[in-house]
């Protein structure tokens, strides 16, 4: 099989697999797929039958190489085409298999083949667009709290602007990036995680036009303190790729939220705000946003 790292140069050539595509996991955007592409998971691709064939290789742990299913085929290919796939592709197991085709072929028919398993670290947060951008009803009360605080403290003041970010200003965001990541273990010896999300981060805010990506930033007292950049997987499902606030301006975060609910996502009902890796205080912010669903992931693993 001839595979090939992903370039960002390629996104043009092979964004028209991703036409029509059926998976609401962020795994399954193309500008996603290029971004987390690092030093640590580097991601190589094939054209094989007018599909796109997409390989994770972990250099340091190559037990974590990974296939995602096949894209572009108009069709969910069944279990016994993938189980043939992996072995010509010489890798055993599949990353971020949505449960749509659990149970589209069913867990009996696909355990004949794969060991199925859940990927609760992977699983992701779907939420109403219309809910986030209007905070409306008891349920959103702190919400609006904290962003009534914020607007007292800073917005009736005059000290905030909201901008779409451009290829020209992407540099602040980027300075901010690493502002806010010299608070936080972003190196690959402290936290591969946190690693490899800054420098998603990074390919994503240098290349916002290449990728088909937009994001907006927020400015306080003339200076980013936030920014949020979005990527899109269908005509109804958005995807909130990354989101960086200064945790101590209170209410800040919350604003952003619903400013990126607002600017980033009037035409796409549904936003998937991806996973919460784990994290119990990460799980207990998206939870309190009220999802209206989860979108799991699974692992497929050839016996």
């Amino acid at each position: 099989m001839d595979i090939k790292p992903i370039r960002i140069e390629e996104y043009g050539r092979l964004k028209k697999y991703f036409s029509g595509r059926r998976f609401r996991l962020s795994a399954y955007s193309l500008a996603s797929i290029v971004a987390w592409s690092n030093s640590i998971s580097e991601t190589y691709y094939t054209e094989e039958s007018n599909r796109l064939i997409i390989s994770c290789r972990c250099r340091k742990r190559p037990q974590d190489n990974y296939l995602l299913l096949p894209i572009g085929s108009g069709r969910a290919e069944t279990p016994q085409e993938i189980a043939e796939l992996a072995r010509r592709a010489g890798c055993r197991t599949y990353s971020f298999v949505p449960e749509d085709y659990i149970n589209l072929y069913g867990r009996e028919r696909i355990s004949d083949l794969f060991s199925v398993e859940l990927q609760p670290h992977f699983s992701e947060y779907l939420y109403e667009t219309s809910a986030l951008a209007a905070l409306k009803g008891n349920r959103f009360r702190e919400k609006r709290n904290w962003i009534n605080r914020f607007s007292r403290d800073y917005i009736g003041r005059g000290r905030v602007a909201v901008e779409d970010v451009s290829p020209g200003s992407a540099g602040e965001c980027i300075d901010f990036l690493e502002e806010w990541c010299s608070r936080f273990p972003c190196t690959p010896e402290e936290n591969e995680s946190l690693y490899c999300e800054k420098q998603a981060a990074l390919v994503s805010l240098k290349n916002l036009d290449e990728l088909e990506l937009r994001a907006i930033q927020i400015r306080i007292d003339g200076r980013i303190r936030a920014f949020g950049v979005a990527s899109y997987l269908s005509d109804e499902v958005g995807v909130l790729s990354f989101e960086k606030a200064l945790v101590e301006i209170r209410g800040l975060y919350q604003f952003l939220d619903r400013e990126c609910a607002r600017r980033l996502f009037p035409d796409h009902p549904l936003i998937n705000k991806e996973s919460d890796m784990g994290l119990p205080g990460l799980a207990k912010s998206k939870k309190s946003y009220h999802p209206v669903g989860m979108v799991n992931s699974y692992s497929l693993t050839l016996k």
